[in-house]
């Protein structure tokens, strides 16, 4: 009888964890799909507002995700969210996130989010703008074997 019910306390303990991982991995495919446009720029603006942290858009969908998830389950291990890009990569639209109306031109965008945040651009894109265009030639698809041996 001590045997019986030590497994059957065994197996109520592993269905609990089972079920419990369920949850998670149904949470986990619910908000990483959840985090659309609206959400990255919702995430974005409440970021640099309330932690004056700037992040890029990939970065944003990961934060909203783990938020979402802990409010759900009330995980309580620590999360790490590791960030992505460079916010500069998406400036347009990490500046329009920002509340901001994009400009036209996408190298501006750079400069306005320098501005708007004080924040400085990367080195590799900062005056990317004056920069000489140094490849200019496009290619297609079925062309590339050819073009790649051609330049090796």
């Amino acid at each position: 009888a001590k045997g019986e019910a030590e497994a059957a306390a065994i197996r109520a303990k592993a269905e609990a964890e089972a079920e419990g991982l369920m949850k998670k991995a149904e949470a986990m495919k619910q908000y990483g799909e959840a985090a659309m446009k609206d959400m990255q720029m919702e995430t974005i603006k409440a970021y640099f507002e309330g932690y004056d942290y700037l992040a890029d858009t990939h970065t944003a969908v990961a934060l909203s995700a783990a938020e979402q998830y802990v409010s759900t389950l009330s995980d309580v291990r620590p999360m790490v969210v590791d960030s992505t890009a460079s916010p500069y990569k998406f400036a347009a639209d990490v500046y329009e996130s920002l509340g901001k109306t994009q400009p036209a031109d996408p190298l501006a965008a750079l400069d306005e989010l320098a501005s708007a945040t004080n924040t400085e651009i990367p080195y590799p894109l900062r005056g990317l703008g004056q920069r000489e265009v140094r490849f200019t030639k496009v290619i297609d698809a079925e062309e590339m074997p050819v073009a790649v041996l051609e330049w090796c």
